[in-house]
């Protein structure tokens, strides 16, 4: 699997803040990620490390941060999506390529029950405004200001589920 080295850019790019979206055109192609276990530890400093991405999960998030809210979807609840993503790809996308998570693993959704359809939700539908605490090469585990852990395991990808960033608006 082809990869692409960027470096972690700073949050709030996205929900139209007046900020531009970082362009994810200049990457270079870089060798596979190395397989990879478990990593249980907490990210620190992201900006401190080149993460390596699929390509497509770079080129998407782009196209993600520019949709209007898709009508499944109240405006605060696609803004939180959007925070969580940027969040995901500053601080773990790296991580979860070197763990072979697929797209619709990590950004999944059903194209028209995107909400109600636990099944298709990828990691970043499921966040909902936690935090990652954790990552494996089966589960992560998300953490809310409460405290509690809620931990999302690896699923196989569904017929008909599209990434986030192919929500019609």
């Amino acid at each position: 699997m082809a990869a692409i080295a960027f470096t972690p850019f700073v949050p709030t790019y996205c929900l139209g803040r007046g900020d531009s979206v970082p362009s994810f055109s200049s990457f270079s192609e870089i060798s596979s990620p190395p397989a990879g276990n478990v990593i249980l530890a907490e990210v620190t400093s992201p900006a401190a490390v080149v993460l390596s991405v699929p390509a497509e999960w770079a080129v998407g998030f782009e196209r993600l941060c520019s949709l209007a809210a898709p009508s499944l979807y109240s405006q605060s609840r696609w803004n939180r999506i959007i925070d969580d993503a940027e969040r995901l790809m500053a601080d773990w996308a790296g991580n979860l390529a070197a763990l072979e998570w697929t797209t619709l693993g990590v950004f999944g959704v059903h194209p028209h029950a995107s909400e109600r359809r636990q099944d298709y939700k990828g990691i970043v539908p499921q966040i909902n405004g936690r935090r990652i605490v954790a990552i494996t090469s089966t589960s992560v585990s998300i953490q809310g200001r409460d405290g509690h852990r809620l931990t999302i395991y690896r699923a196989p990808d569904q017929p008909g589920q599209i990434p986030l960033w192919e929500m019609l608006p």
